[in-house]
């Protein structure tokens, strides 16, 4: 015997949806469909009254006997299993009804529509095997859809926002106690998130910007001008198909691996020190940040040079320069569902390494937290926000986002 035609209903779509094939009117007598909701037994007195022959009424496109109802019933809640349908034959529901991007088709044995009883319909006539209902108002509803992708504004991997674009500001050599009072600087404190303990890895400057962007010094612990070509962030942005670019003040040139050129020092600048990244086409000088901050890859490192990133210069200069440049994408990044990053490679030795670490952004919970984070903690929050496999085995920072 062939399968029976199978009756599914999408409340989300507004669409009667018919499966299967339907039994040969040579093997079966014509069905007389119940109305989903009516007792099987009502069903068998109405054929009963109608002086119908003995055809197989079908509840929730299944054939049963009125006399097994309550088997049924009990059967039904618990069946999970669905066969997969031979065909598929989509039946509008009327003008109203209008599909989503995420539908979903209710199966065979789902009753989460059965609280509220349907009324009678009219059989169909016998001729026709398999009637097709012409009011879908009295179809249960189908479970609502469960997406099946983050959105950018839901968490991604590992608890992180999925953001458009993240910027990473490095400053030089300074306390948390001696910058956090800083006008601008304390003004990302007061609307983002601030990490009270947070700590450098070491001393000097360059093994801390390696261990930032690749989740190691890579055994280099001094600040003589060097290649690597481990792996790295930018290195794992650029193999997943997403864009990166470091900005470097008084940079050259794009492209530029000079060791340095004036106030402009490469052991600041790790996007020049990786292979992967040095090229024209990602190591990029400051001039190049654009005032449009849509067009920004989704990755960048911003190093402001030694006059303005606190190394040589002083610190209100450093506030300064960060509260000119960086203000306007700040403010941007809030409703742009976007990140800003501002810490420093290390303190002045006067603190334990106690550095000011602040994010500021989208989804940003304003607040103090006091677990201790470092660069590593950095490094695997963007990671996990790219869908990226981490590279270093410190967890993201998942408690700042709402």
């Amino acid at each position: 015997m062939t399968p029976q035609r199978l009756v599914v209903a999408s409340a989300l779509t507004g669409a009667l949806v018919i499966t299967g094939v339907g039994i040969a009117a040579a093997e079966t007598p014509p069905i007389v469909r119940a109305p989903q909701g009516e007792a099987l037994g009502h069903a068998k007195l109405d054929r009963a009254q109608r002086g119908m022959h003995a055809g197989p009424i079908v509840a929730n496109g299944s054939p049963v006997d009125a006399d097994d109802q309550g088997e049924a019933e009990a059967s039904a809640s618990d069946d999970d299993a669905t066969e997969t349908p031979s065909t598929t034959e989509r039946i509008d529901a009327g003008p109203s009804s209008r599909p989503t991007e995420r539908s979903s088709t209710a199966t065979v044995g789902d009753r989460s529509g059965d609280a509220a009883p349907t009324p009678p319909s009219v059989p169909a006539p016998p001729s026709d095997p398999a009637p097709h209902p012409t009011d879908t108002s009295t179809t249960p509803a189908s479970p609502s859809p469960t997406p099946t992708a983050p959105t950018t504004s839901a968490p991604a991997q590992g608890g992180v926002p999925q953001f458009d674009h993240v910027v990473v500001v490095v400053e030089e050599n300074h306390a948390y106690d001696e910058v956090a009072n800083q006008p601008y600087l304390n003004s990302l404190i007061a609307s983002g998130a601030n990490f009270t303990a947070a700590h450098a890895e070491g001393h000097p400057s360059q093994p801390n910007y390696l261990s930032l962007w690749s989740g190691s010094n890579q055994g280099v612990l001094g600040d003589g001008c060097t290649s690597l070509s481990a792996n790295n962030l930018g290195a794992q942005l650029l193999a997943a198909g997403r864009t990166v670019a470091g900005y470097s003040e008084s940079l050259p040139s794009a492209g530029s691996t000079v060791c340095e050129a004036g106030p402009y020092a490469k052991k600041h600048n790790p996007i020049a020190t990786f292979t992967q990244t040095a090229s024209a086409s990602t190591n990029l000088p400051f001039s190049a940040f654009p005032s449009d901050y849509a067009t920004l890859p989704q990755v960048s490192l911003v190093v402001p040079d030694e006059n303005d990133d606190m190394h040589d210069g002083s610190v209100a200069a450093g506030d300064a320069w960060l509260k000119t440049h960086l203000s306007g994408y700040a403010t941007w990044a809030a409703t742009h569902n976007s990140l800003l990053v501002v810490t420093f490679d290390e303190d002045d030795q006067t603190a334990g390494n106690h550095i000011l670490n602040v994010f500021s952004g989208a989804h940003v919970k304003p607040g103090a937290y006091s677990e201790a984070v470092d660069h590593y903690s950095d490094l695997a929050t963007i990671e996990a926000s790219f869908g990226l496999s981490p590279l270093t085995t410190t967890a993201p920072i998942t408690d700042v986002w709402q």
